[in-house]
């Protein structure tokens, strides 16, 4: 399986890793050295003034998702190791991690990436496709166009599909063209007060509107969503033995996709609304309607008939991304799923992030390669050059750079 990018690892603080194999760069080799307890608890109260702050709901309305910066344009897929899953050999859920220093990497690995990367990369102007759910547990609410008592409402000409839509039942699709006045309309009242993710469900295809316009209100006003509902994805006959490369057959893909996260009060009341109106480039084009998810609280996947039990947020990649609908060919280990969704999805970079457990100080730097932990002097000539994607060890190298120093300052 091929890697999308070199990154770095910082053993005892956090892991910034390939899931997979790897190997460590040794002129990456750093010593560690004691935090003092005044430094720790003056980065813990910066956190929580941190953390205070977001809560401070903006009065100005958003006008669109979409920033400017250095990542705009560029689609980064972090995993945030590890999450509870359904363990097919022990018959039962059960955590990845153990708990070292009252500490358990599947939970604050994704905690760190909720309250710092996630946030980062989107102010760099970068898309974030998130391995795990990156909200904390919410009320959920899910709003179909099959159920039009409960909030669903159209306006113009819409069409019911021939192709079964979310949980098997119908969507809706208009055409897309210029001054089209058909809207699809979700409608809600927010269950608490909080910051709600918001997904929605479509069957994307080849005939769908490359840039679908959802506007999803809020306390803030309205923020506009420019979702590309053609993009074909790889459906069958790969594996992490055989993972999807550039010439892989792609075809329609159902699946939820993630349109921001938006502040909302409880008992107030917003809507997610789709529109038709836009240029098709001369081709037939249209939108699809389906299904509004609103929150985050638990995904509901069973197995052996019983769920995790823990909110969405704590569960691993492989159960949130089942959850999200992904196909079957790419759901076999924790491990593997995570880069096959990455490619799957064709993300521009792989992030992962890991504080690998034990009793472990200092920082090394990790790459992808076929066989466990083979020391880079040990590889074959020219086997990075040939294999590693360009640009991968300056990206590491950068990263490693300034998490030194940080830490150091």
């Amino acid at each position: 399986m091929s890697a999308r990018a070199r990154v770095v690892v910082s053993a005892g603080l956090m892991t910034l890793c390939m899931a997979g194999q790897a190997t460590a760069h040794e002129d990456h080799a750093r010593g560690g050295a004691p935090v003092d307890d005044a430094v720790i608890s003056r980065a813990a109260a910066s956190w929580r003034a941190q953390q205070q702050a977001r809560r401070a709901i903006a009065a100005s309305p958003l006008a669109s998702t979409r920033r400017d910066g250095a990542l705009a344009g560029k689609k980064i897929a972090l995993s945030a190791g590890h999450g509870i899953f359904y363990d097919a050999s022990q018959g039962a859920w059960r955590w990845q991690r153990a708990v070292v220093q009252t500490l358990r990497e599947d939970i604050h690995t994704n905690q760190i990436a909720i309250a710092h990367l996630i946030p980062m990369i989107e102010r760099a102007g970068g898309q974030v496709l998130n391995l795990r759910e990156r909200s904390y547990p919410l009320p959920e609410l899910l709003v179909d166009n099959d159920d039009i008592s409960v909030g669903y409402e159209e306006f113009g000409e819409w069409a019911t599909s021939t192709s079964p839509g979310y949980g098997g039942k119908t969507y809706r699709y208009a055409y897309v063209a210029p001054g089209s006045a058909a809207t699809a309309t979700w409608r809600f009242e927010a269950p608490a007060t909080g910051m709600f993710p918001v997904y929605v469900y479509f069957l994307s295809s080849g005939n769908r509107s490359s840039g679908a316009k959802y506007v999803v209100s809020h306390v803030g006003g309205e923020s506009t969503v420019e979702v590309d509902q053609s993009w074909l994805r790889p459906q069958s006959g790969y594996g992490s033995s055989s993972p999807p490369g550039a010439e892989a057959t792609r075809t329609a893909s159902p699946g939820w996709r993630y349109l921001g996260t938006f502040p909302m009060r409880h008992g107030e009341s917003y809507s997610v609304r789709l529109e038709s109106a836009g240029d098709a480039g001369g081709e037939e084009r249209v939108v699809i309607a389906d299904a509004v998810r609103v929150g985050a609280f638990e995904s509901g996947i069973t197995h052996a008939g019983a769920t995790s039990g823990r909110p969405r947020w704590e569960e691993g990649a492989l159960v949130h991304l089942e959850g999200l609908g992904a196909p079957a060919w790419l759901l076999g280990s924790d491990v593997t799923t995570r880069p096959l969704f990455t490619l799957y999805e064709g993300a521009d970079l792989y992030f992962a992030l890991h504080t690998n457990c034990c009793e472990s100080a200092g920082t090394s730097s990790y790459t992808w390669y076929p066989e466990m932990w083979v020391r880079e002097s040990a590889w074959p000539a020219g086997w990075a050059d040939a294999n590693l994607p360009p640009g991968t060890y300056d990206w590491s190298d950068q990263i490693h750079r300034a998490i030194i120093d940080r830490l150091r300052a």
